[in-house]
């Protein structure tokens, strides 16, 4: 049989008998562990994946380099040669994974790097508003569901549920499970030692240290910013292509060799008419007016 050793941070935290599943999972069991952490804004969805990545990693986990809030940033931290059991936070993963936006490219990519990357043994841990706003496609990859339920602001404790997720490869329906201890009791009517299998409703996680929570807060700024940076100028440019504003601007030559390519489309009682030129070529009156003039003029001047 393969024995696991554990680190003794693992051994010796709070729900250590939780992250020492998903140490097994990872390292004995050649798994991934997928969480997605769903809550309103505030209930503590990030800070509660700091910290269980705080438990099994300590304070050597690397923020800065392992802490995403694109698909785009995701796809650039998964294609590097990582090691087994390496931590990932998607934070905001609903942003770059909407259901709504099922069909996107974007959307289609994360899904099939979801796929790719469930054999290299990450640990990969999602947050958003609701597990419903994934697409179907990366729903059904996800393996664990975690809710904060309450915050105990004077201990620092937030309460959570966590439950195994499961989906049904032929209907696609969802299913969920709470997580089940076996806890070692004397029978007080025999007094043998018995175990009692008990069904964990909420799960108590406390606050991560200052030296991962200040980082985070860093980079969530930096990049956040970057990516509505991005996301404005996508709406930019978009709206640009549909109404043709930012478009390179032809010449008065160009302009005048259309006007005499497509006469005919121009004219009106025999002179070039100012409305045809400024709906046909999309120039305003003034130039449709100058435009006007120089070919009434020239055809004036040929004929005579």
């Amino acid at each position: 049989m393969v024995s696991l050793q554990y680190p003794d941070r693992i051994l010796h935290c709070q729900n250590s008998w939780l992250y020492q599943k998903i140490w097994k999972r990872i390292f004995l069991r050649n798994g991934q562990f997928s969480l997605v952490i769903c809550g309103r804004c505030g209930s503590g969805k990030s800070y509660l994946a700091l910290e269980i990545i705080h438990n099994l990693f300590g304070l050597d986990w690397d923020v800065k380099r392992f802490t995403c809030f694109s698909a785009e940033q995701f796809a650039d931290i998964v294609r590097q040669d990582l090691p087994k059991g390496t931590a990932i936070l998607f934070d905001d993963s609903g942003l770059a994974a909407l259901s709504g936006d099922s069909l996107t490219t974007e959307v289609k990519q994360l899904s099939k790097i979801f796929q790719s990357v469930r054999s290299r043994n990450f640990i990969i841990i999602m947050t958003l508003p609701s597990l419903f706003l994934l697409s179907t496609s990366v729903r059904s990859q996800i393996d664990f569901y975690c809710e904060p339920l309450w915050i105990d602001f004077e201990k620092s404790i937030c309460h959570a549920k966590f439950q195994s997720l499961s989906t049904n490869p032929k209907s696609g329906k969802l299913y969920s499970a709470n997580p089940i201890r076996f806890l070692k009791k004397v029978s007080p009517i025999t007094g043998i030692e018995v175990f009692e299998k008990q069904k964990i409703v909420s799960i108590p996680f406390a606050k991560p240290p200052i030296e991962l929570t200040t980082p985070y807060e860093a980079v969530k700024k930096e990049r956040v910013m970057a990516f509505n940076q991005e996301a404005f100028e996508k709406i930019v440019r978009k709206r640009q292509k549909e109404t043709g504003v930012g478009k390179r601007k032809l010449s008065d030559i160009q302009l005048l060799n259309k006007i005499r390519r497509n006469r005919d489309s121009f004219v009106s009682n025999g002179r070039v008419d100012r409305e045809l030129l400024c709906r046909g070529l999309g120039v305003g009156v003034l130039k449709a007016k100058q435009l006007a003039s120089i070919v009434n003029n020239k055809d004036l001047s040929d004929s005579e």
